[in-house]
């Protein structure tokens, strides 16, 4: 009885963690799509960006990470392809941005820590700049397997796209 209530804590903790910066997005968690713009609480959204994330043995099934904006502010999905035909995707977990300004980039790619995995997953606010290097990291968060943690700015080093 001691193991089931245990690993019922460390099961609930880790999923009420999920959407910690969802905001008013939180209610997204679950929620099965086809097409990006099929999300009808992102209707008021332009769909941004998006990049398959994780390794190859993941197969058909990989997990994605697109970027939403709209004014200042920006939504972040993590969704996991569920279904190969028809493609079918669920959300699992949400990222609400509210400080990315007109002059800003979200960054899903090409950003990495001084000590941080080759492999993390790096989400940033950044002002690009025109160096091989974004001239200002304003927000940056880690994704730690599906939950979106936010991180120190300092050591955060993003590639500008045009400098490849």
């Amino acid at each position: 009885m001691k193991k089931a209530t245990l690993i019922f804590l460390l099961l609930s903790s880790a999923l009420f963690a999920q959407g910690k910066y969802a905001a008013e997005f939180k209610n997204l968690i679950g929620v099965k799509y086809t097409i990006e713009q099929d999300i009808k609480a992102l209707k008021s959204y332009k769909y941004e960006q998006g990049n398959v994330i994780g390794s190859t043995n993941d197969g058909p099934y990989f997990s994605k990470i697109d970027v939403y904006r709209k004014g200042s502010s920006a939504v972040v999905l993590m969704s996991k392809r569920t279904n190969v035909s028809p493609d079918e995707y669920r959300i699992i977990e949400v990222l609400k941005i509210n400080e990315a300004m007109k002059n800003c980039e979200v960054r899903t790619l090409n950003c990495s820590r001084k000590f941080g995995y080759p492999e993390e997953t790096i989400v940033s606010v950044v002002v690009p700049g025109s160096k091989k290097y974004a001239s200002i990291i304003k927000q940056a968060f880690s994704l730690q397997d599906i939950r979106f943690e936010k991180i120190p700015v300092k050591g955060i080093k993003c590639l500008n796209d045009e400098m490849n």
